[in-house]
């Protein structure tokens, strides 16, 4: 078992790597600028002009195209493999989450996140980024269950 000073530094890197991760995605993004297929309306990991979905900004041009080739979801075991091992260690829930913040539409207006999108964040943060529960994360093996 780790030592309490141990677990306590791997959920302060894990918080500031997920915060940076849900604060880059509200930064970035307006309902313009999304990585959305015109016709079909659904994210794509990187689009043929180089826009990223949230999940494909975390990542090297070369990987977001193979991601977009194999066309899975972010929660799938196939994609999660694709990841590299600090991207896959934000855990499997949160990217979903993350992806689901850039994906639905509602999250966004012209000039960035809606209403409902800082709702969104506060509540990524809120579930995420909370250190005793991080802790347990981490203890529990729980970042990799849905």
């Amino acid at each position: 078992m780790k030592k309490h000073e141990e677990l306590k530094m791997e959920a302060a890197v894990l918080i500031c790597q997920r915060n940076e991760a849900i604060d880059g995605t509200a930064e970035h993004y307006n309902s313009n600028n999304r990585a959305v297929n015109d016709r079909s309306h659904k994210c794509q990991y990187i689009t043929k002009d180089g826009q990223r979905c949230a999940i494909g900004r975390l990542v090297d041009e070369s990987l977001a195209t193979a991601m977009e080739a194999d066309s899975g979801v972010i929660s799938g075991p196939r994609l999660l493999a694709m990841l590299p091992p600090e991207i896959r260690g934000l855990g499997r829930a949160f990217l979903r989450d993350l992806q689901l913040l850039h994906d639905r539409c509602e999250n966004w207006t012209v000039n960035g996140l809606s209403r409902q999108g800082e709702l969104r964040v506060n509540v990524l943060k809120f579930r995420y980024c909370d250190p005793i529960g991080v802790q347990s994360e981490i203890v529990s093996g729980d970042r990799w269950k849905d």
